[in-house]
C-alpha cells in the first residue's frame, strides 16, 4: 500500500512512519514542514517538504496513495483562544483543498487525528464517548471539530472513505521532553535530570494517557477497517490526576520530583477521560502497555539519548 503522512516529523507522525515503513511492501510519503523525518535513509520512505498551511496543488502528492493520515495541528490547545479567527482557518482551509484531492486521486481513506482531551469540553460527565456533544472550550477543539464534520460532508457528497480518532494524551519515546506537550515525558526528563516541574494549579487535573506503541498499532488497524463506525475515542480509559502521574514516576524511578505549583489555566478541562470501548469492540483494548512500564520505557529511552540542548544527561 502506498501512504501519505501529513506531520511526519510530529511525535505521532515519527514513529507511524516507521511502522509503515518496516513493511518493506509499504511505499510512504513522509510530509513535513520542518523537514527532519527519521528513518528517511530507507528504500521505501520519500520525504516531501512543505508548508501545510500553503498548500495549494496537493493533487501530485496524492498520486496512487491508498491511505493518507491527517496529523498535523497548528498549534497546542493552552494557547488557541489568543488567536481564535486564525484556528478557525489556518488549519481547515488546506484540509478542504487536502480533500478535494483525494476525491479526485481515488484515495482509499483519510485517518484523521482529532482530539480526545478538548472535543466533549467540561460540561458532560465522563469517561466521554462517541455518542456525547462536542461541546470545546478552546479554539484547538473547536478547529478539530469542524475538520470532523468537513470529512462526513465530503463523504456525503463524495463518498470518500474515512475515520476519525479521538486521541488521548499520548507518550512514550520520540516525544520532545522540552515541547509544550506531554506532560508524562516532561515529567520522566525533569525527574532524571532533577529539573523544577510545574505544576497548573493544585495537580487535580484528570486526564486519560497512553503509551505511544500502543496508538500506533490501533491506528494501523484503521488501514483495512470498514465496519460500521467512523468515530473512535482512543486511550487508555482510565483516568489519571498530576498528582497520580508525579507519585508513578517516583515510583517507577524510584526518586524525588521538585515541583513547583502555579495558577491553573482556563484552557484547561478539568477531567477528561475516554469511554474506549467502540474501540475495544471492534478490535480488542488498546492500551496493551501499562502505565507504569510505559514511565519505565520512556526513562530508558530518554537516559539513551543525547540531549542537544544542553547535553544533561546520556
Amino acid at each position: 500500500m502506498k501512504f501519505l503522512v501529513l506531520g511526519a516529523s510530529g511525535f505521532i507522525g515519527k514513529n507511524l512512519v516507521r511502522s509503515l515503513a518496516l513493511e518493506q511492501d509499504n511505499t510512504v510519503i513522509a510530509f513535513s514542514r520542518k523537514g527532519q523525518v527519521e528513518f528517511a535513509d530507507r528504500n521505501n520512505i520519500s520525504v516531501v517538504n512543505g508548508d501545510f498551511l500553503k498548500l495549494s496543488s496537493p493533487w501530485k502528492l496524492l498520486e496512487g496513495v491508498d491511505v493518507v493520515y491527517h496529523l498535523i495541528a497548528t498549534s497546542k490547545p493552552s494557547s488557541t483562544n489568543l488567536d481564535i479567527a486564525a484556528e478557525m482557518t489556518d488549519l481547515v482551509r488546506p484540509t478542504d483543498i487536502l480533500l478535494r484531492a483525494c476525491v479526485d486521486q481515488g484515495v482509499s481513506k483519510v485517518i484523521f487525528i482529532s482530539s480526545g482531551g478538548t472535543v466533549y469540553g467540561k460540561d458532560q460527565i465522563p469517561p466521554f464517548n462517541e455518542l456525547m456533544r462536542e461541546q470545546p472550550i478552546n479554539a484547538y477543539g473547536i478547529q478539530k471539530v469542524q475538520i470532523e464534520k468537513m470529512l462526513y460532508l465530503y463523504n456525503y457528497l463524495y463518498g470518500l472513505d474515512y475515520n476519525i480518532v479521538r486521541l488521548a494524551n499520548p507518550f512514550g519515546p520520540g516525544q520532545d521532553p522540552a515541547g509544550n506537550l506531554g506532560v508524562v515525558t516532561t515529567f520522566i526528563h525533569k525527574a532524571i535530570t532533577g529539573e523544577e516541574a510545574i505544576v497548573y494549579g493544585n495537580g487535580d487535573i484528570v486526564r486519560d494517557y497512553i503509551y505511544i506503541d500502543d496508538v500506533i498499532r490501533s491506528l494501523r488497524k484503521l488501514e483495512l477497517y470498514s465496519g460500521e463506525y467512523r468515530l473512535f475515542n482512543l486511550g487508555s480509559g482510565s483516568p489519571r490526576s498530576i498528582i497520580d502521574i508525579i507519585q508513578s514516576i517516583e515510583h517507577a524511578l524510584s526518586t524525588r520530583l521538585s515541583i513547583k505549583y502555579v495558577d491553573g489555566r482556563k484552557s484547561d478541562v478539568p477531567v477528561n477521560y475516554l469511554d474506549v470501548s467502540r474501540f475495544t469492540s471492534c478490535f480488542g483494548y488498546p492500551a496493551s502497555t501499562s502505565f507504569e512500564k510505559g514511565i519505565s520505557l520512556t526513562a530508558e529511552y530518554l537516559r539513551n539519548q543525547t540531549v542537544k540542548q544542553g547535553g544533561l544527561y546520556e
